[in-house]
């Protein structure tokens, strides 16, 4: 990681649960400010999602 977060919640309530469960700060500095690669384009995307759902459906189906 590149360095502390400069995530500062405004209102009371964000400041409330940024103090007992950080979970924004780790959203952010996981998902959003994480680079994306140059090859990732719509079509990988939605086969990756595609991947999921059918493996889902799959381990359900055997549970079911």
């Amino acid at each position: 990681m590149g360095g502390h977060s400069t995530y500062q919640p405004k209102s009371a309530g964000a400041k409330w649960l940024h103090e007992r469960l950080p979970i924004v700060e780790f959203v952010k500095t996981t998902a959003l400010d994480f680079p994306t690669p140059k090859n990732l384009n719509y079509w990988w995307t939605f086969g990756g999602i595609l991947s999921l759902m059918l493996t889902v459906q799959i381990i359900t189906g055997i549970i079911l």
